[in-house]
C-alpha cells in the first residue's frame, strides 16, 4: 500500500478528534522515501515579525512511503507521529520514546494499534525498489559501524600506548 498527503490529513483529522479531543495543532504533512525511518514529526520555532518578540511553532509529520506495509501497520505511523506531537505542543520537548511516551501508545492497544518505538525496517521494501539495495543498506550499515568500532580500538590502542614510545 502507498499512503499520500491526503490519506494522511484524513486519518489525523480522524485520530485527533477521537483520540486527542481535536487538540493537536494541524503539523504539515510530508510524504517521502526514506529509508532511515518510517515516520518522523519534528518542530520549528518560526519568529513572527511585530513589536514583541514573539514567535510561531510549526510542525511537520514526514511518512516514509519506501517500505511495503499494510494499511493498518501505516495507521500506527502517524498515530506515534502523533503522540509526539502532542509531547510538543504541551511544551514536553525532552519525551523521546521514554515511559510517559511508551504509556500513552500503550493506551491505543485495546484499538487495535501497535505503538513500537522502533521498527526493523530493512526487511519490506516495496517490490519496485531493487531487495539488492536493500541488502546492501543494511550490511552496509553494519559494516560502516564495524569499521568505527575498529577505528575506535586502533586509535584508543594508539593513544594507550602512546606513554610507552
Amino acid at each position: 500500500m502507498y499512503v499520500n498527503v491526503k490519506w494522511i490529513k484524513r486519518n489525523f483529522a480522524i485520530m485527533n478528534e477521537n483520540f486527542f479531543n481535536g487538540c493537536l495543532p494541524t503539523p504539515t504533512f510530508i510524504v517521502d522515501y526514506s529509508s532511515s525511518y518510517l515516520g518522523r514529526c519534528s518542530w520549528e520555532r518560526k519568529a513572527a515579525f511585530s513589536r514583541i518578540n514573539t514567535y510561531k511553532m510549526c510542525y511537520s509529520i514526514r511518512i516514509s512511503n519506501r517500505y511495503s506495509r499494510n494499511e493498518g501497520d501505516f495507521l500506527n505511523t502517524p498515530l506515534h507521529e502523533m503522540i509526539h506531537l502532542y509531547f510538543f505542543s504541551i511544551g514536553k520537548w525532552n519525551v523521546v520514546h521514554g515511559w510517559e511516551f511508551q504509556e500513552m501508545g500503550r493506551r491505543f492497544d485495546k484499538y487495535g494499534f501497535n505503538i513500537q518505538t522502533c521498527s526493523l525496517i530493512c526487511t519490506n521494501l516495496h517490490p519496485q525498489i531493487e531487495f539488492n539495495r536493500s541488502k546492501v543498506f543494511c550490511v552496509g550499515t553494519v559494516l560502516n559501524w564495524g569499521v568505527c568500532l575498529a577505528l575506535l580500538v586502533v586509535g584508543w590502542a594508539f593513544f594507550s600506548n602512546r606513554d610507552a614510545m
